[in-house]
């Protein structure tokens, strides 16, 4: 256990060796104490470890807040991250190739976007964060698989809330790779506020690309940009099938609850049931609450 006094921090926290299942090594702040990371390219930097534990850190005013690359068994919680400059999806909290992660209790606000899965980062639990302002998005699954975000709040004023889909290259990170986001939960998330548009597939609470997603028990309200969209555009959003909604609230959303495109034999499958939906309306207030272009796929 490595215990941080209070203080401003100007270097990057880069463990150089990894814990055991039985002995993780864990960085936590001192009592209630505040160290703080600032003035660095990417605040933490966990590459190739296991069984590392951050717990209770502030990183603030940096290039990019965290990044886990081929790393296994990492937990980080509670800790504070605001304001990461750059654009693109090194503005944020970024995991690249890493699984069975924990990511638990933080605060992750003003970035570009906020949390980037990309590239088979699978089945990591992130849960009872809360993410606002994201110039872009406040979560971005690339071609990740069997992820839980469970219990997170969202919202987001500037943009939209969150991205599921494929992997068409875009991005230093990001290989080609269609058909591979799969199988992702999110239930009883909190998803509110997002950017208001004339159009409804631009600033959605959830801008669903992906496959077999399960969407459950969760609450959108008062997005200004419409809630769900199942899209369909070239070439990171092409295979959208299988997916499921069941049991969430939608209360008080512009430019619609539940939006469905149309598209190709794989776009398909896709359904909703057991929903709630009150008082949303279209992007110009009409008493629509849902559009629906293919009412055989959606």
């Amino acid at each position: 256990v490595i215990s941080l006094r209070e203080g401003t921090y100007r270097e990057a926290l880069n463990p150089p060796r990894s814990g055991s299942r039985d002995a993780p090594i864990v960085f936590q702040r001192h009592g209630s104490e505040t160290p703080t990371i600032t003035g660095v390219d990417i605040g933490l930097t966990i590459i190739g470890r296991e069984y590392i534990e951050v717990d209770g850190l502030t990183v603030t005013d940096v290039s990019g807040w965290a990044r886990l690359q081929d790393s296994r068994y990492i937990t980080i919680r509670n800790s504070t991250f605001r304001r990461a400059t750059s654009t693109g999806t090194t503005g944020g909290f970024k995991m690249v190739r890493s699984t069975y992660n924990r990511i638990l209790g933080n605060v992750l606000q003003d970035g570009n976007d906020n949390m980037v899965l990309v590239d088979a980062a699978d089945r990591n639990v992130i849960a009872d964060n809360t993410f606002s302002t994201g110039r872009h998005s406040l979560l971005s699954v690339r071609c990740s698989n069997f992820n839980v975000f469970r219990a997170n709040r969202f919202a987001n004023p500037s943009q939209k809330a969150m991205e599921l889909y494929d992997c068409e290259g875009v991005g230093s990170d990001s290989p080609i790779r269609y058909d591979a986001a799969h199988r992702n939960l999110f239930e009883r998330n909190e998803v509110t506020k997002t950017m208001a548009s004339s159009r409804d597939h631009d600033y959605n609470g959830i801008q669903h690309g992906a496959q077999q997603t399960i969407l459950r028990r969760n609450v959108f309200r008062g997005n200004d940009g419409g809630a769900v969209h199942y899209q369909n555009y070239a070439d990171e959003s092409l295979y959208v099938y299988g997916n499921r909604m069941y049991h969430n609230t939608f209360y008080a959303n512009k430019c619609h609850a539940i939006i469905g495109a149309s598209g190709s034999s794989n776009y398909r499958d896709n359904r909703a049931k057991n929903n709630l939906l009150y008082k949303n309306v279209t992007c110009s207030g009409g008493a629509t609450q849902t559009r629906i272009a293919d009412t055989g796929a959606v």
